[in-house]
């Protein structure tokens, strides 16, 4: 049994590199035109740029054969973008107002494209516009508009374990949904999976297409307040156990909110606390607060997390970060890379937890090199005057000693510290000359390191030198010499 991927291109109406679909003039692109004005109007010679996923080298090589083809005969010049994050770079190309005029689009992403009125239908327009097979046509058509003509299909095939077919009695392989899905359950047992597909574009999303889920979906309008929005699935896996949580920056107490789609998942005691139609907000007060910062040097990213602090069951928060400032400056993350200030008694707990590493540990290899670094230092400061009293960790990565993302929970020994009020700051260096940096905040309802094993860690102190002898410098450790004095010459 075959499915299709299927990949469409959009362009402006042009006919450009003789791809399929184009841009309106409200997706803010610098020539706009339709299709059919395109024939007749006087021809625009703006650069302008082509992005595309590419599948390897001989894509990569044919797309700018073609773009070096076409400004030969239009005198057009084409800038050829390989993305590396197709989906990912266009979106951002269009919150950014400066969205590339030709790229690729698979199906589902075509669709909200195509609600947002941002593609021109110019397929329509095209001399072969028939010629497309129907289920092709039919997957770049919105609202019974053909808007981008298909630049290729693939095939995905089902595989079967014959062994395991054959034990489970089953004949002629599936021809539809509903025999797929009573093949699959008789193949399922308590060891095996009777269905698996890959966790990826291709192995997903044209299930879905094909077994009839909408593409744009049915639209649901969830009422909520609040800066940052995260979609996320409760005790199921199923619509009526998926729920937005908001949290909200803007006045004290900063607090998170869920949307009543997690009301059945709400304990009776919490909603007596919050009738508000069912929606949990949580105060600041509660929430476990973390702070980090990314380090990228080309495809080379450091992540360093601090968080979950808690002194004696009590979360501890960090110093204001207002969005406004600029955090792509290191300085500016260090200065508010540091926590509220806690009281440490005898016998104190405190908890943390940190997580740090590189996302990509062999590209990040190559971009530190010989002699690059990347490190971070977890230091205890007085909250009164603001000095050092000591260091927890000083971690310094180089090619040789680089690892992947890992997290740990610390206890923190209250030796050098109690009886005092202390914060907790964190530096962050790096000698990269091309490095970028940006802030993480992070927010959460549970303390994790509370309920995980912990490593037992303690403060290095700062070495105060109180006195000083010249007995300290016998005997002379520099070797004798004759010091002669040079000769000088004044012009």
């Amino acid at each position: 049994m075959k499915r299709s991927r299927l990949t469409a291109t959009a362009a402006l109406a042009t006919g450009v590199l003789a791809l399929t679909a184009a841009c309106s003039s409200n997706g803010g692109f610098s020539s706009p035109s339709s299709g059919a004005a395109a024939a007749t109007a006087k021809p625009n010679h703006t650069p302008i740029t082509l992005m595309f996923g590419s599948s390897g080298p001989a894509e990569t090589k044919a797309v700018n054969a073609a773009a070096t083809a076409f400004t030969k005969q239009s005198g057009i010049k084409v800038q050829v973008i390989a993305a590396s994050n197709l989906s990912q770079q266009v979106a951002q190309g269009f919150a950014g107002n400066q969205p590339p005029d030709v790229f690729y689009l698979d199906p589902l992403t075509f669709q909200s494209y195509a609600k947002d009125g941002v593609l021109d239908p110019y397929a329509p327009t095209l001399p072969n516009a028939g010629g497309f097979a129907p289920a092709l046509k039919a997957a770049f058509t919105y609202k019974g508009q053909f808007v981008c003509a298909p630049k290729d299909a693939s095939t995905l095939a089902l595989y079967i374990n014959t062994k395991d077919w054959k034990l489970a009695g089953l004949g002629a392989p599936p021809a539809n949904w509903s025999q797929l899905k009573a093949d699959a359950k008789k193949l399922t047992t308590a060891g095996r999976t009777g269905l698996v597909i890959d966790q990826d574009e291709s192995g997903i999303d044209e299930f879905l297409y094909q077994n009839g889920s909408p593409v744009s979906g049915d639209l649901v309008t969830v009422n909520t307040t609040g800066k940052y929005i995260q979609m996320n699935n409760g005790d199921g896996s199923d619509i009526d156990n998926t729920y937005i949580s908001s949290f909200s920056p803007f006045t004290e107490p900063y607090s998170f909110a869920l949307t009543p789609q997690l009301n059945t998942l709400i304990p009776k005691t919490q909603k007596a606390e919050n009738p508000n139609n069912g929606v949990l907000s949580v105060p600041s007060a509660s929430l476990v607060v973390g702070r980090g910062s990314v380090i990228t040097d080309g495809k080379a990213s450091f992540t360093y997390q601090f968080d979950n602090l808690n002194v004696d069951g009590q979360n501890i928060g960090f110093v204001s970060a207002p969005d406004s400032d600029n955090y792509r400056k290191m300085s500016n993350i260090d200065s508010v890379f540091e926590t509220q200030p806690f009281q440490v008694n005898p016998g104190s707990k405190i908890v943390f937890s940190d997580w740090s590493g590189f996302s990509d540990s062999s590209a990040a290899a190559k971009v530190v090199g010989d002699s690059g670094y990347v490190g971070y230092r977890i230091e205890v400061v007085d909250n009164a005057t603001g000095s050092l009293i000591g260091t927890i960790k000083n971690v310094e990565m180089t090619a040789s000693t680089l690892h992947g993302m890992e997290r740990n929970a610390y206890l923190l020994s209250t030796s050098g510290i109690s009886g005092r009020q202390v914060r907790i700051r964190v530096t962050m260096e790096t000698n990269l000359d091309s490095a970028k940096t940006a802030l993480i905040k992070s927010y959460s309802f549970e303390n994790t390191a509370l309920n995980n094993q912990t490593q037992s860690v303690s403060m290095e102190p700062v070495t105060v030198i109180k006195s000083f002898a010249l007995s300290q410098n016998y005997p002379n450790p520099f070797p004798e010499q004759d010091v002669r004095e040079a000769d000088h010459h004044t012009m």
